[in-house]
């Protein structure tokens, strides 16, 4: 969708896509720990870890909390919520939005999230009708919105509602998260878990780079080719040289201002540098190179080619 902001809303939840700012984990779910446990992984000094574009010190520990999911005390992955929200039965059709209502509205302090009436309108339509018949239905409400200065559906996309709203300008809702589902176990939504604790666990004793942002983006930077994005970042090359060095290693998606943020707000640290050194079987008292050409050997006029 281009430039386009995607929100994805259900029942009472609107919430853009995209990465957070602040580094803050959520207090623990007391209720899931209580059910699922504590899970802890042995401590590994493998592998470079990044989490929203800074560096994270070794070793690492990769820890289930109830269904959350932390490294080195870092909340990555949220769990679900537990116990799981229960959808209180709609009987009435709540009919046509107030006047001036939107379903971007906050939350009044106090209030039910699931009470206002645009997650009743939901919850009423897809306790009735089948997923086709409620998603045009609901597709008529978004209509009479008066805050919309436009709805359409998305071309690309079935179950995504395009509206022009008067402040945020065109926002997609989709409405897939609407569609009725069984209800999830206690063992499979472990299991989900402790498969994505695994897998991160893994990735960590690879010897790779690996980063993660609250967004839910990841790369992985293995091999020869994590050493080598290491040495490029610890340079003394300028941030534009280093992002160029990067991409042409494929360390970096060429001309991505997301993944250049993983030069940009690098800092260097005493223990990595000693890290760095002893994974590529130097003298702890070594410094990486520096030199520009080291890192690029086609520099040339300042620029990596």
């Amino acid at each position: 969708m281009n430039a386009k902001r995607l929100l994805q809303y259900a029942l009472a939840a609107v919430m853009p896509l995209g990465l957070l700012s602040t580094h803050a984990p959520a207090a623990d779910n007391a209720a899931a720990i209580k059910e699922f446990g504590i899970e802890k992984s042995e401590p590994t000094d493998k592998g470079f870890f990044f989490w929203n574009y800074r560096y994270v010190e070794a070793p690492y520990v990769v820890e289930r909390r109830g269904l959350d999911i932390y490294i080195n005390k870092i909340l990555v992955r949220p769990g679900p919520e537990w116990p799981p929200h229960k959808v209180e039965k709609v009987d009435e059709d709540p009919g046509d939005p107030p006047p001036d209502s939107s379903p971007f509205d906050p939350t009044p302090p106090g209030v039910d999230p699931g009470e206002d009436y645009w997650s009743r309108k939901l919850s009423y339509l897809y306790q009735h009708y089948d997923h086709e018949a409620a998603k045009k239905k609901m597709f008529e409400a978004y209509k009479k919105c008066t805050k919309f200065r436009k709805v359409f559906w998305e071309k690309d996309d079935p179950d995504c509602v395009m509206v022009v709203d008067e402040t945020l300008g065109e926002v997609g809702i989709s409405l897939m998260r609407g569609r009725r589902r069984p209800p999830r176990t206690k063992e499979s939504v472990l299991a989900e878990q402790e498969r994505v604790r695994d897998r991160l666990e893994k990735k960590l004793r690879m010897n790779v780079l690996f980063a993660m942002n609250e967004g839910g983006g990841e790369r992985t930077v293995g091999g020869k080719r994590a050493l080598e994005a290491m040495k490029i970042l610890l340079s003394d090359l300028s941030d534009t040289e280093k992002i160029k060095a990067l991409e042409r290693i494929h360390a970096l998606m060429l001309g991505d201002k997301e993944d250049q943020k993983l030069v940009t707000r690098f800092k260097a640290t005493p223990k990595l540098i000693e890290r760095f050194n002893r994974m590529k079987g130097k003298p702890e008292e070594a410094k990486p190179r520096k030199s520009p050409t080291d890192v690029c050997p086609d520099m040339a006029g300042g620029e990596c080619r």
